[in-house]
């Protein structure tokens, strides 16, 4: 959790602190599978938004318009660089090597308003604010020698729209990406994906979905 938080929005300059002690209860239970399971476990790390203080709308449930980006255009370095903090410190501190880690969580969509009572949540444009956020997490995770983590992305919510936005993702982001996650909420281009995939040299996982 951020303990302290600090920005210049004209300069834009983006400073916090963290509380390691938060969420004690679930790393007990991250630790506690991890000792049961051990080097058969894969733990990869994921962010629904990113803090509320580098969003437009102030609020972490999403922007104002939920079919908006919602990170502040001069927040992507700062979001980055948060994701990768919380990777070293789990690793180093707590000695949980992240397999994989993906920063957004179906940006696609239009799920994701401010004040709402759902989970948090972030519009992420396909194109080039997918590609901006994957490239500069990559650039954070090379920085801190993170380099047993993958870079995992883009976890749209259905096949269809992980194959648009795997599309439009840009030369320098696809280079980046190392393994393509997706939701299987909907869609049929299953066998489309997966060639799309196959031609990039990637991996492809189903990453979400639930029964109902």
């Amino acid at each position: 959790r951020v303990l302290f938080r600090s920005v210049d929005k004209e300069a834009g300059i983006y400073a916090w602190s963290y509380d390691w002690d938060q969420d004690a209860g679930q790393r007990n239970v991250l630790q506690r599978c991890l000792a049961v399971y051990g080097e058969g476990m894969l733990v990869e790390a994921f962010s629904n938004s990113p803090p509320y203080f580098m969003t437009k709308s102030g609020c972490s449930s999403g922007a104002k318009r939920a079919f908006q980006n919602n990170l502040e255009e001069d927040a992507y370095d700062a979001f980055a660089r948060y994701l990768a903090d919380v990777a070293e410190h789990f690793a180093k501190d707590w000695g949980i090597v992240f397999q994989s880690i993906s920063p957004m969580n179906e940006p696609n969509t239009s799920y994701w308003s401010a004040m709402s009572p759902k989970q948090e949540g972030c519009h992420f444009d396909p194109g080039a604010s997918q590609s901006r956020l994957l490239v500069t997490l990559a650039e954070k995770l090379r920085e801190r020698g993170l380099t047993e983590t993958l870079l995992a992305g883009t976890d749209e919510t259905s096949i269809d729209t992980q194959a648009l936005s795997l599309s439009q993702l840009s030369a320098e982001a696809l280079q980046a990406l190392d393994r393509v996650d997706t939701h299987s909420y909907a869609g049929s281009s299953r066998e489309f994906l997966r060639s799309q995939v196959l031609k990039q040299g990637k991996n492809l996982w189903m990453s979400e979905v639930d029964g109902g």
